[in-house]
């Protein structure tokens, strides 16, 4: 009989540990998500118009492309799934049902808000809602929707902290004010940046990669080369550092790099070839979305889709097409040029690795030859200055140059 009475204590002290057991799991996972959602503040939309954000709330840059979303205004939806910072779409049976036309592909460097965060036992999801609008088929625009599930082994969720699933998160999703911190600035990276990079243990071709394609304002006095190699600073990390340093040596048939061009003014004929160049090269338009430098970059990696909005495109060289008259109203020059030269995009290389960039096809800088319109013209000052001209509709055949007008560097 006691035996009896010990063994129902024993099983009713069982069932009470289970409850509380799982009023702790769901306790933790209430407390994981009411921690992340206080540090990421969600946009509200309207009930009956989704695209419509009431409250907008952080903004979040794209750091993985091939992220499915669809229109707002859809009521089904397939998440992608993220697993040790890789992405990868729902397959089988249920995405065979769910598939759409309309579903599109969101890629790194777009920028969305974060609207909804749900954590389970075995998996966070996000939905995402994109910033910009976008044409559809008619005329009407509209944002697109997506569910995120960061996938974990079960029972992960129970004890993982708030800093941890952030570190998951931003693997993929970066918050803007973060992008916008960590965005090369003029002044370009200093030894500090490079001892960071050392530390963190990242391989040395990836920071001479660094070295060689972003700005730098490095300190090369001994005492300061000493210091980086007391920090552990490969001598082909610091040799590559003092030569992007050292300015080179004008040859003896290059003029210097200070030589200021004959001032132009319009009324003294058209401007030489060396002229023309130098105006181009500070083209305010050069980078605009509408500008064909820009447009012929939306068929390639670097500016694909919203990625137009962020490259930063370098003009090298041109060849003749064509003039036109003289405007003599509004004292210009009409020129038709094929210009060529490379293009990058800054805010993909503040978010991404140039390994991460390797792995997602999206190269350093990608060279392009267009033709383009530009407006000469001579300022108060008699400078001579280029406006490219900008269109509203755009073809890839738009910006072939016609036979015979290769690019060569002038």
């Amino acid at each position: 009989m006691l035996f009896r009475w010990m063994s129902s204590v024993s099983v009713m002290l069982m069932c009470v540990s289970l409850v509380f057991a799982a009023q702790g799991k769901k306790d933790n996972l209430k407390t994981l998500e009411e921690d992340l959602r206080s540090f990421y503040k969600l946009t509200k939309v309207a009930t009956l118009d989704r695209n419509n954000v009431t409250s907008p709330g952080m903004v979040f840059v794209i750091r993985k492309d091939g992220l499915p979303a669809d229109l707002a205004s859809d009521g089904t939806f397939v998440p992608s799934k993220v697993r040790n910072g890789e992405v990868s779409r729902q397959g089988g049976a249920t995405a065979a049902v769910f598939s759409k036309r309309t579903t599109r592909l969101l890629i790194a460097g777009e920028r969305v808000y974060l609207m909804d965060l749900d954590v389970k036992d075995d998996r966070l999801r996000l939905g995402v809602l994109t910033v910009e609008m976008s044409p559809t088929s008619g005329a009407r625009q509209t944002r697109y929707r997506g569910y995120i599930d960061f996938e974990f082994p079960k029972d992960t969720m129970r004890t993982m902290d708030a800093d941890t699933a952030k570190m998951a998160i931003e693997a993929v999703l970066l918050p803007e004010q973060k992008v916008l911190v960590s965005a090369p600035t003029q002044k370009g990276i200093v030894n500090q940046d490079i001892v960071k990079m050392i530390k963190a243990a990242l391989a040395e071709d990836v920071v001479l990669n660094m070295i060689g394609n972003q700005p730098a304002q490095f300190a090369i006095a001994p005492d300061d080369l000493i210091a980086l190699k007391n920090e552990g600073v490969s001598d082909k990390i610091i040799a590559a550092m003092v030569s992007k340093t050292q300015p080179s040596a004008p040859t003896p048939s290059t003029a210097p790099s200070n030589a200021v061009a004959s001032p132009v003014a319009i009324d003294r004929g058209k401007p030489n070839d060396a002229q023309i160049l130098a105006a181009i090269k500070r083209d305010p338009n050069r980078n605009n979305p509408k500008a064909r430098t820009a447009l012929v970059l939306s068929t390639t990696p670097i500016g694909s889709g919203t990625r137009i909005r962020d490259i930063d495109v370098t003009v090298t060289a041109f060849q003749l097409i064509q003039w036109g008259e003289v405007n003599t109203a509004g004292k210009y020059w009409p020129v038709e040029l094929c210009v060529s030269g490379n293009a990058d995009n800054k805010v993909i290389a503040s978010i991404m690795s140039p390994r991460e960039r390797a792995a997602n096809g999206i190269p350093q800088s990608q060279q392009f030859q267009t033709k383009a319109q530009y407006r000469l013209f001579g300022d108060d000052f008699g400078d001579l200055k280029a406006e490219q001209i900008l269109v509203n509709e755009w073809r890839p055949q738009d910006s072939v140059c016609p036979p015979g007008s290769a690019n060569r560097s002038r």
